[in-house]
Order: structure tokens, then C-alpha cells, then sequence
């Protein structure tokens, strides 16, 4: 089995996400529609925390929306653009360190108990994998 295929399987279930108002889809969706990110399609969004169970995200609904209602219009920085070897990350906007990420990672992961996943906010423009001649570009 590939990396790609025990992750995929080892990361089944559900993932609290941070989507993005218009504006800033606009902007991240202007990257992704490069000629070269060719690549599956997906919502822009920063993932917060997974995986999890339907049944914990239905049962904390109440506590994840009084976490989450509060922190609406986050301001996010792009510190830069960047590539990785990874498929879900292999290009991607590095954001810039923000505390009320990082507390709203903590909280929505003690409330769902996931206490294993790497928090690292980023925007993925593309999953895939790409060729050194592409990163070089």
C-alpha cells in the first residue's frame, strides 16, 4: 500500500474546515486556476482538526457553534507560497502565526477529543503531485 493509500485510510471521516468569505475565495481561486494545477477539485477552506465521527460533530454541534459563531471574519495573513511532496499540500499558502487559529484548533480538538493531528494552517491550492520543473518555475 502507498503512502498516499494508508493515509487516505487512516484519515477517513469527517474534518472541521474554515471556509473563506467571496473576496478571499476569489483570491485563493485566481492561484488555483493556473494551467498547471490540473489537479482534483475542491473548496478553498483551512482545515482546523480531523478526522472524526459524524456522531461527535452532531453531538457537540451546540459548543462547536458557540466556538465558532464568536470567531467569524478571522483575519489570516499568507506568509508564501510554497510546495511540498505532499499530495494534499503539494502547493499551498503558508499562513502566518495567529493565536486565534491555533485557539480555535485547541478548542474544536478538545471538544471532538482528537489529540493527534499536526495542526499546521495552510491554504492547499493543489493536490496532486508535481514535477521539480514546476516547482523551479
Amino acid at each position: 500500500m502507498s503512502n498516499l493509500e494508508e493515509r487516505r485510510k487512516r484519515n477517513k471521516g469527517y474534518w472541521v474546515w474554515c471556509l473563506f468569505d467571496v473576496e478571499s475565495n476569489n483570491f485563493i481561486n485566481n492561484f488555483r486556476n493556473e494551467p498547471f494545477f490540473k489537479g482534483p477539485n475542491f473548496t478553498p477552506h483551512l482545515t482546523i482538526c480531523g478526522p472524526t465521527s459524524k456522531e461527535k460533530i452532531i453531538k457537540n454541534r451546540n459548543s462547536l457553534k458557540s466556538i465558532f459563531c464568536p470567531n467569524r471574519g478571522i483575519s489570516l495573513y499568507i506568509d508564501k507560497l510554497k510546495f511540498s511532496n505532499d499530495f494534499y499540500k503539494a502547493v499551498y499558502f503558508e499562513i502566518m502565526n495567529n493565536n486565534k487559529i491555533f485557539s480555535l484548533n485547541k478548542q474544536v480538538s478538545e471538544i471532538l477529543g482528537i489529540n493527534d493531528y499536526n495542526f499546521d494552517p495552510h491554504i492547499s491550492l493543489y493536490y496532486g503531485f508535481l514535477n521539480q520543473e514546476i516547482k523551479d518555475y
